[in-house]
């Protein structure tokens, strides 16, 4: 490492704070626990403000616990010293990091252009350029909001959401990471090889890859349109069914002809030789 300290005392303070790993009241990384320790290190370390501010500069590594955090610059805002302090990361009050930024956890990998973590909200948020990176999939949107408490992300902005060889797209995403499951909305568009379906909201289901569609579902195979209201989809079969009204009643079979429905409760379905194409 390099140190560019003015005198030999605050080269001893920077020396702990970077390399020391240090007890945090709470996590600071995703994926971290209460009891796990913080450990930056960088190339050089400032401090201002009676070292309530400290601004790491050059290759920037954070470890705590499971979880690593990479950036270019960070910068910790701390409050003031209290005689019930545990540890400097007990003050912290806030995170700033630029980037690229990327972390690892043991389940995901995130990036973006810059980081912020409020500790008061609990709260990690990245803007510009935001990707997820799962062992089955990748997310990519403009901004991503972390709740630490209870683990749900919220995606906006040009979302592109990648499993396998399907895509889907939408303005708005929220993943809850305890139960697996992501919600998306604003205009929709999943794509398949030559299979296409759009709406207004997708409910999507990791643990059964199921995903249910509604508000003016349209579903698109080869030559094959189908409308209705809602739409359960099995994304590892391929194979759906297409509901119209309130009430769950059988309408279409999405990967054979038209079924009847009842009166009131329609599905239409156009059968355009040459014509169809993907949404």
């Amino acid at each position: 490492m390099k140190w560019k300290l003015s005198t030999a005392f605050f080269t001893v303070v920077g020396l702990f704070l970077v390399v020391s790993p240090l007890r945090a009241g709470d996590g600071l990384l995703p994926g971290a626990s209460a009891q796990d320790p913080l450990t930056i290190e960088a190339n050089r370390l400032d401090m201002k403000d009676s070292r309530k501010l400290l601004i790491y500069f050059g290759d920037i590594f954070v470890t705590n616990g499971p979880s690593t955090l990479k950036s270019a610059d960070l910068t910790i805002h701390l409050d003031s010293a209290t005689s019930g302090a545990g540890s400097t990361t007990d003050r912290v009050n806030r995170i700033e990091a630029n980037g690229p930024v990327v972390i690892n956890t043991r389940k995901e990998t995130y990036s973006g252009n810059s980081l912020q973590y409020d500790r008061q909200k609990n709260k990690i948020y990245l803007n510009g350029n935001v990707a997820i990176q799962q062992s089955d999939g990748l997310t990519r949107a403009d901004n991503l909001e972390y709740d630490k408490a209870n683990g749900t992300a919220l995606l906006t902005g040009n979302i592109v959401f990648q499993k396998g060889a399907a895509t889907v797209k939408g303005e708005k995403l929220v993943y809850d990471q305890t139960k697996d499951k992501i919600i998306l909305t604003n205009n929709v568009v999943y794509v398949s090889g030559d299979t296409s379906v759009t709406g207004r909201k997708m409910d999507f289901d990791k643990k059964s890859n199921s995903a249910l569609f509604t508000g003016n579902v349209v579903y698109v195979k080869k030559d094959t349109v189908v409308r209705g209201d809602a739409m359960e989809y099995n994304l590892t079969t391929n194979q759906g069914v297409v509901r119209s009204g309130a009430s769950p009643i059988p309408s279409a079979n999405v990967t054979g002809a038209p079924l009847g429905g009842a009166s009131g409760n329609r599905v239409k379905a156009i059968f355009t030789p040459g014509q169809g194409k993907g949404l």
